[in-house]
């Protein structure tokens, strides 16, 4: 486990790449990712990183695809699963950003191109740039594009962790969770 030296927040590693802040370029990881801070909104990390594994297995390892073509009898026994988090507009909010996401690679080649584009392609670093906008305004930026694309329970605050843990930003010094 990594903690924020600036305000010594615990960041749980959710993705299954090395590193936290380990750039992702894979749909797949980062649509894992994303999942995951959506399902974390409003708890505590370690929650869902005690019940990652039940998650994984109910959500179908974060299939893309199998995700999109979830119905109603799906949402019900994820619903009905006591090891999952129960929260319907979340499992909902998934779903519908599979579906974003497939419409997104369609559009742009894929997720990575379109969430990398807002970087210009490569981590901004906190700790040496102090010419960048602020994290929670990057990450407020990011989450209004992807609201305009349709995409449910992207807030900045769930943004920010997810750019974070995906290395589109970088900070070890400096603390992005206060503003």
């Amino acid at each position: 486990m990594r903690q924020c030296t600036g305000c010594k927040k615990e960041l749980y590693q959710l993705s299954r790449e090395s590193s936290f802040g380990t750039p992702i370029y894979d749909d797949e990881q980062l649509f894992r990712v994303l999942c995951y801070k959506i399902l974390q909104t409003g708890l505590n990390e370690k929650v869902i990183a005690n019940k990652k594994r039940e998650i994984e297995k109910a959500f179908d390892q974060f299939n893309i695809k199998k995700i999109a073509q979830y119905d109603e009898s799906k949402i019900l026994e994820l619903l009905n699963n006591k090891n999952m988090i129960r929260h319907e507009g979340k499992i909902r909010a998934i779903i519908h950003n599979a579906n974003q996401i497939i419409r997104l690679q369609n559009n742009y080649q894929s997720f990575s191109t379109y969430l990398w584009q807002f970087s210009k392609n490569q981590t901004l670093n906190y700790d040496i740039d102090a010419h960048l906008l602020s994290p929670l305004q990057f990450a407020t930026m990011i989450s209004n594009a992807l609201k305009k694309e349709s995409f449910k329970f992207v807030g900045p605050k769930t943004i920010l962790s997810f750019i974070h843990e995906i290395g589109i930003i970088y900070a070890k010094k400096v603390c992005i969770y206060k503003e």
